[in-house]
């Protein structure tokens, strides 16, 4: 069976694509992706040699590698077919062990300890908006996002509430969840 996406998360996973396809070429490549964690990396401020850094490097890599493995450019039909397959293989997981913690709970865990600068488990919303910076995003994206996420409206991004948010994105087949704000505001339905 032919992994697929929804019409929403077709719109959704473009979007991210040409957030990630900086040059605007219609193609992604190790180094756009890179450079976009390099600019989150940097601008979190963490120092250069941090535990914190070093782990999320490591395991960053490792994605890498795993989405570049046969091609070194992902054109979009490429990445959605990468994301859809991803996803196919997440929900199987899940439904197989409903206590699956997989690679999209890891991503939640590595950007939130990135984005959490002051270590006191809850990402507040200039924390939260150093992940647009580093997307290329406005301030007004980040503030309607950040609210939209704030699912208890306490003025902080609890780590559940990121992975649940990070769950929503991918796994959201139809338009309305908070997770689709994710990376900013969503497409037009």
């Amino acid at each position: 069976m032919k992994a697929e996406l929804t019409d929403w998360q077709a719109k959704k996973f473009r979007t991210l694509f040409d957030l990630f396809d900086t040059d605007g070429n219609q193609t992604i490549d190790e180094a756009e992706l890179d450079g976009g964690m390099e600019r989150l990396q940097i601008d979190t401020g963490w120092p250069e040699h941090s535990r914190v850094l070093s782990h999320v490097t490591a395991r960053w890599k490792i994605f890498l590698r795993s989405l570049f493995q046969d091609t070194p450019v992902l054109t979009e039909q490429k990445w959605l077919d990468y994301v859809a397959r991803y996803l196919q293989k997440d929900r199987q997981q899940r439904s197989e062990n409903p206590g699956h913690r997989g690679g999209l709970e890891e991503f939640a865990q590595l950007l939130f300890l990135l984005l959490d600068r002051d270590r006191n488990s809850k990402i507040d919303y200039q924390e939260f908006l150093i992940l647009f910076y580093a997307l290329g995003r406005h301030d007004s994206d980040a503030e309607e996002a950040f609210e939209k996420l704030d699912t208890d409206q306490d003025g902080f991004l609890q780590k559940s509430e990121l992975e649940d948010m990070t769950l929503e994105f991918f796994h959201g087949s139809e338009p309305g969840s908070h997770g689709d704000w994710l990376f900013g505001p969503p497409p037009a339905a």
